[in-house]
């Protein structure tokens, strides 16, 4: 109030308008984290047919030993696993992380969505790996740990890996 017993309309105004501000950047960081989230669908995958080898690794819970186990065993082998031109899906519940071995300060997360769980994940194993060749085709499904030479035999067996090492031996 001042001296007239009025209350001051320029504080009052000013303290409206700082309000307000807030508000408005409250909602530009709720749009910018929602916005930041992606989602992986089935159609996703397609943009990778011919291009990259799509390693998905599943599980219910983040710290299972399985889990832990399998995901340290892929990300120490960062040269082979993008020589194979492999990208991995870690799943963890309906939340996934991306990482391209060509890329890897490029990672992604977001939600799985339902058409995608129906496609390519059983829901019934609570640990799961599945290797999608470059046709688009399922190669491997199991549930339980794949050893990095395991997977690197499987692939390295595969007509196209053997033509793209076949060329690399000619260049």
């Amino acid at each position: 109030m001042n001296r007239n017993g009025k209350h001051n309309s320029r504080f009052l105004n000013t303290r409206a308008a700082a309000e307000i501000f807030r508000f408005h950047l409250t909602i530009i960081a709720i749009i910018f984290v929602f916005s930041s989230f992606i989602s992986l669908n089935a159609q996703e995958l397609e943009a990778y047919r011919w291009n990259n080898r799509i390693l998905i690794v599943k599980a219910e819970d983040a710290q299972s030993t399985e889990y832990i186990k399998q995901i340290d065993e892929l990300t120490n082998a960062d040269e082979n696993m993008e020589d194979r031109k492999l990208i991995l899906y870690q799943i963890e519940g309906t939340d996934f992380k991306f990482t391209d071995f060509k890329k890897p300060k490029k990672k992604e997360v977001g939600v799985v969505t339902e058409g995608f769980s129906e496609k390519y994940l059983h829901t019934k194993n609570t640990f799961e790996v599945i290797l999608i060749g470059l046709d688009g085709g399922v190669k491997l499904r199991q549930d339980e740990f794949l050893d990095k030479e395991s997977l690197f035999r499987l692939i390295d067996s595969m007509p196209m890996r053997m033509n793209e090492m076949k060329k690399g031996k000619l260049e």
